[in-house]
């Protein structure tokens, strides 16, 4: 499998007071036999029907809560979004019942894969070579992430080229958000930027502020979220230009869940053709 990235996002936030960076879960996991199934093979006509409604276990994703409309808590305290909808789409569609399991962070979500705490994962995820290396990607993306160069509202910058001798809320160092600020930088040393990690959200007024006074001039961020920032507080943020990451998504599935994967990218592909998730692209607005 080979898939080539141009650099991705790795989170946003909403909600009513939601994070800016990203997060994924833990929980038991490994994969669950269909005992039905398994011994209707000698069971009578009338037990196999029975068999046939059976679910063949419980699968556990780990997904964050951050990011809206992807994944993220909603006014009645439920994990909802997008990508909830596609696990639970596939999940019913190959016969299985589904347990979320929440991280604080996109290493907590990694790390849930890595020990088998979790049969899969989903957070928006792109590709890179040395996540291959470590985890196992579906074949079949179920998402293209599009992320923008946001400035304040009030900013005269209509270009990347023209950020010079400021302060950018970079992201951690470690996500491809960060990375492409890094690689930025490190190919543009007349631009004299300086990488900074802002905690908190776009949501925040903290934040919000030090873009209105001049402190940070720019971030990267997608359109869906910069849109609700801007609903809740006003114009305070504008989206520049094109993408400046442009993406793939994947669930990711613990190393070993070869056959699982299988099966749920042929269950995917089948409700992308049939337009499930074109459907649900546009409840979400995804």
């Amino acid at each position: 499998m080979k898939k080539f990235t141009k650099v991705l996002a790795t989170a946003i936030a909403v909600v009513t007071a939601s994070i800016f960076l990203t997060g994924c879960g833990s929980g038991s996991a490994g994969n669950t036999v269909n005992a039905a199934a398994k011994d209707g093979a000698a069971d009578s006509a009338g037990d196999d029907s029975k068999a046939a409604g059976a679910k063949k276990g419980t699968l556990t994703v780990s997904i964050g809560a951050d990011w809206f409309p992807f994944l993220f808590i909603d006014e009645d305290d439920n994990l909802a979004g997008y990508d909830v909808d596609v696990i639970n789409a596939v999940a019913e569609k190959i016969g299985y019942d589904v347990e979320f399991d929440i991280a604080t962070d996109i290493s907590a979500f990694f790390a849930a894969l890595e020990t088998g705490r979790s049969d899969l994962g989903t957070w928006e995820i792109s590709f890179t070579e040395e996540r291959g290396e470590k985890y196992l990607f579906s074949e079949v993306s179920y998402n293209t992430q599009n992320v923008y160069l946001v400035v304040g509202a009030d900013s005269d910058i209509t270009d990347i080229s023209q950020l010079q001798d400021v302060h950018i809320n970079a992201d951690d160092a470690t996500s491809i958000w960060g990375q492409f600020w890094i690689k930025y930088a490190e190919e543009h040393p007349e631009q004299n930027l300086t990488l900074e990690k802002i905690n908190g959200t776009p949501y925040d007024e903290v934040n919000i502020e030090a873009v209105k006074n001049g402190t940070i001039a720019a971030f990267i961020n997608t359109k869906v979220a910069i849109e609700q920032v801007n609903q809740q507080y006003g114009e305070v943020y504008k989206l520049i230009g094109d993408p400046v990451i442009s993406n793939p998504v994947y669930q990711v599935f613990k190393q070993g869940n070869e056959e699982l994967r299988a099966e749920w990218d042929k269950a995917l592909q089948e409700l992308i053709d049939d337009g499930t998730l074109d459907k649900l692209r546009e409840k979400w607005n995804a």
